[in-house]
């Protein structure tokens, strides 16, 4: 059971910084941003196109971060947030479970409202997979596919990073989280006394340490790990000789077979 508590927690790890690698990697699927902006107003209107008569397709919130693709006269078209919902016709697409969906051929359109009268922002191509949050009448709310885009006021975005520069950010940002949350099992686990899981905390900061070996939070990843060992060794030590010293009919002994 230990071993497979183990086993998944691994696994668990390693999808969680699978996930956030793909997550880092630029949103859209033509064109490579030239920068990351962040929006300078609250509520800010993100247009289908580069002009206040383009119809809304969104608003972004003050400090929220956007991929910028390019500018054009006063506007920046920019990847629309996660944010932000969209509609698609639901026979267009096959539901693989209340959150996720595929679509049925190439050419879906991708629209503003739940209604064929209102624009389409971008179309899917055949087993592109989107992400479904709710449904109204026959169309599937969900979130913004990855070639999607739309335009904002260059008087609201100023840019903040290059994205060399985000991509580190986002680094740093998930190895804190991932440490954060090593050191919080491990506080907990310290919290039981004599019944660590010495092979439960081990498993977690070797995994830090794989994947970060030279990263700072790594090289204390690596500390931790290394008194853990000498601590679970001392704990093994202890208690073998507490077994060495109980009356024969007070030890458990393992059953003889046959």
């Amino acid at each position: 059971m230990k071993h497979l508590k183990i086993f998944l927690l691994i696994l668990l790890l390693t999808f969680t910084i699978s996930h956030q690698l793909f997550a880092e990697e630029i949103p859209f699927r033509h064109t490579s941003p030239q920068y990351v902006g962040i929006v300078t107003g609250n509520k800010v209107n993100i247009r289908s196109g580069p002009h206040e008569s383009h119809e809304i397709i969104g608003q972004a919130n003050f400090e929220e971060i956007l991929y910028v693709i390019e500018k054009k006269d006063d506007w920046a078209q920019v990847v629309l947030p996660k944010s932000v919902s969209l509609w698609v016709y639901s026979k267009l697409i096959e539901k693989k479970d209340n959150e996720t969906g595929i679509a049925k051929k190439d050419g879906v359109n991708v629209r503003v409202k739940p209604n064929i009268k209102h624009f389409a922002i971008c179309q899917l191509f055949k087993d592109d997979e989107v992400e479904i949050l709710g449904e109204k009448w026959e169309w599937y709310q969900i979130k913004p596919p990855k070639n999607t885009v739309g335009w904002i006021h260059n008087n609201f975005i100023k840019q903040h990073m290059t994205l060399e520069e985000y991509e580190d950010y986002l680094r740093e940002e998930r190895i804190s989280q991932l440490f954060k949350d090593a050191e919080s099992i491990h506080i907990t686990e310290l919290a039981k006394g004599t019944n660590i899981d010495y092979d439960y905390l081990l498993a977690i900061y070797k995994n830090i340490i794989d994947n970060y070996p030279q990263h700072p939070k790594g090289l204390i990843a690596n500390e931790h790990y290394q008194l853990l060992l000498s601590k679970k060794a001392s704990s093994e030590a202890v208690k073998k000789e507490e077994l060495k010293n109980l009356p024969k009919q007070d030890r458990i002994l393992p059953l003889k077979k046959g």
